[in-house]
């Protein structure tokens, strides 16, 4: 899960830097003005759920996560407490967060003393850490 995250902001950062920049010039140009596009960095786009990713950075940010869920969540802090709605996949390398779910798919938890309320059927889970508690709410 820790490659998938450092791999998935990696992936942000360079598309968010690349986007920007254009070799390309028409041959029938005799000037031309590049004009970059504006892009939000990885970290601009942390803690909002863009294209079904929401990525929480700090205890601040959780407070503001959406109630109303994201596809994938991501929970990269620790000793918060975060209500999300219906969610398809958790990830959380923290430890002590409680996190409330309306419902959800899969979860993975590198961290320890987490506790996740989930509605709706189990989740599944992959890569979760002894120390940590999955129950149906």
């Amino acid at each position: 899960m820790k490659k998938l995250i450092a791999a998935s902001i990696t992936a942000a950062a360079a598309v968010a830097l690349l986007a920007g920049c254009s070799n390309s010039t028409p041959e029938d140009a005799t000037t031309a003005t590049a004009t970059p596009e504006r892009t939000k960095s990885a970290a601009a786009a942390s803690n909002t759920c863009e294209d079904g990713v929401l990525t929480v950075t700090d205890s601040k940010a959780a407070k503001q996560a959406l109630k109303q869920g994201c596809d994938t969540v991501y929970l990269l802090t620790s000793g918060v407490d975060l209500q999300l709605g219906a969610v398809k996949s958790l990830g959380i390398e923290g430890s002590d967060n409680t996190v409330e779910v309306e419902s959800l798919d899969s979860i993975s938890i590198l961290g320890t003393k987490n506790t996740v309320q989930h509605g709706g059927a189990a989740p599944k889970a992959d890569n979760v850490q002894d120390g940590n508690t999955i129950t149906a709410k």
